[in-house]
């Protein structure tokens, strides 16, 4: 499983996708007789090979057997009419047997794609139909001021979505070595500082002298990107974030005022989703999800099948505008 998630599957929409079909080991039982399979995956047009999940539905609940499924799986490009068979892949786990499809093709950005799942004898079938989102790329643009220190970072196509948006400011600090358990900043104070670390017994005393520490700070960005006919824009604003970065900072305890909050670089990560692809109200919810029909777009039958691909760009920003944010300089190599 783990070479076909590698090859098939963004890594920030597995986790979600496993989360969804890992109630389904077992048939699922009918609920009308116009659904007749399952299916769970992503066409992802990074990926030298396409997956899909399938689930027989039938009038009982009962285990997975360890056999091939009566089931035919294939896609069709609605464009050139290329079709592909897809073989079936048993993934063994400690509750059952999923059924894994793939085919060794590269889909391609804009085009549509039908993928069906019918018995032998064609009595039973489901199918979903899938657009891949257009290629696009992140390009930060130039830093501003105006009252703040801004910066617009482009996608360069108008996806339909950016799901899993994620602006994440890398740091660094000199804070007590309790510190060092928990590396990510979120906005709320969990844990309390001087809290002891849950898995290191053997960490220095929150007495101790402080240490540089590299530290991670998310900030959300989800609910302000905006698209237009070019593509979207993410509208930075750092002075802003550097006003957030510093609260967090200091619900770790006292830093070192000399040495100061230092910016290593500005990672943002999505997946440039299809249409199709939202949840209800935007919560990626295991346990929500999992319900039949909270998240389905799968013609007589349930589960869903997305098409997406993951972008990333990690970046530094000049000297002079680290200075203007208020992020003290890393080039005195004596404070490190």
């Amino acid at each position: 499983m783990s070479v076909f998630s590698r090859r098939v599957l963004p890594l920030a929409c597995l986790g979600w996708i496993v989360a969804l079909s890992a109630c389904e080991t077992s048939v699922a039982p009918r609920t009308g007789a116009d659904r007749h399979f399952s299916m769970y995956g992503v066409v992802n047009p990074e990926a030298d090979s396409q997956g899909v999940i399938v689930f027989p539905i039938e009038n009982e609940l009962r285990v997975l057997p360890a056999e091939p499924l009566d089931a035919i799986v294939t896609s069709t490009d609605l464009e050139t009419g290329g079709r592909f068979v897809w073989s079936d892949s048993m993934v063994f786990r400690e509750n059952g047997v999923v059924h894994v499809y793939w085919a060794p093709f590269r889909a391609s950005h804009g085009r549509t794609y039908r993928i069906n799942v019918a018995s032998a004898s064609g009595e039973r079938h489901s199918e979903v139909t899938v657009t891949v989102p257009p290629r696009a790329e992140i390009v930060p643009g130039g830093v501003f001021e105006d009252i703040w220190v801004r910066q617009n970072v482009a996608v360069t196509a108008p996806v339909d979505r950016l799901n899993f948006l994620l602006v994440r400011y890398v740091i660094k600090a000199k804070l007590p070595p309790a510190s060092l358990a928990y590396p990510v900043l979120l906005p709320d104070k969990l844990p309390d500082f001087g809290a002891p670390p849950p898995t290191d017994p053997t960490a220095p005393p929150v007495q101790d002298s402080l240490i540089v520490q590299r530290l991670f700070v998310p900030i959300a960005y989800s609910d302000k990107a905006q698209l237009n006919a070019e593509g979207w824009t993410i509208p930075l604003n750092f002075s802003d974030d550097f006003r957030e970065i510093r609260q967090r900072v200091s619900r770790r305890g006292t830093r070192d005022a000399a040495y100061g909050i230092r910016l290593e670089a500005i990672e943002i990560s999505l997946v440039a989703a299809n249409a199709e692809w939202t949840a209800p109200g935007d919560q990626y919810e295991a346990n929500v999800l999992i319900q039949p029909g909270a998240m389905s777009n799968v013609q007589s039958g349930f589960g869903f099948v997305g098409a997406g691909y993951r972008l990333e760009h990690r970046y530094q920003l000049p000297d002079d505008v680290l200075t203007r944010i208020g992020f003290r300089l890393d080039n005195d190599q004596a404070a490190q």
